[in-house]
């Protein structure tokens, strides 16, 4: 998928290109290969958009739990750190501003919460499966909010752990 953008500029530049090309046999090679090039790429684009159909949103969905997977471990981390009195603030992190995030960030991990519930519930694989990547998302950014409140709170020994259950 990420070849067809460039895929679609190389038929463009060979159109306009053709006509500089002198000698009229390599000039009717060049045009025929390139109608042949946009007839392949104009069935792949359609491949790919009925392979995303057929699959739905598994691959989002699939995405979205390797990054919480991985959130879970980058929390145990942080509370370890936390509870060793190591974790210090990231650059530019500010108590203010992780705060700020943090509270911001709750509430974007409601609404993502809301519609994933929402596009699970009538069965939309497709939006599920986004749904899930803004989730995964969002808690991502929650979690790095949260870690920066600890680690510029003035007293981290208070701190509840921070984990996933």
């Amino acid at each position: 998928q990420t070849m067809t953008p460039l895929a679609t500029k190389l038929v463009s530049t060979v159109n306009a290109a053709l006509p500089t090309v002198e000698d009229l046999d390599s000039a009717g090679q060049l045009n025929s290969c390139n109608k042949n090039l946009n007839t392949s790429l104009t069935q792949l684009k359609t491949s790919l958009e009925n392979a995303k159909d057929a699959c739905g949103g598994s691959l989002e969905m699939d995405s979205a739990l390797d990054v919480i997977r991985g959130l879970h471990g980058e929390l145990e981390e942080t509370g370890r750190s936390l509870q060793a009195g190591t974790l210090v603030p990231l650059p530019g992190d500010t108590r203010d501003g992780c705060t700020y995030e943090l509270a911001a960030n709750s509430k974007t991990v409601g609404s993502c919460l809301a519609q994933l519930l929402t596009s699970a519930s009538q069965g939309n694989d497709g939006y599920t499966g986004i749904a899930a990547r803004d989730t995964a998302q969002s808690l991502s950014n929650l979690a790095a909010a949260a870690r920066g409140v600890a680690a510029s709170s003035d007293r981290p020994q208070e701190a509840p752990p921070l984990s996933l259950p």
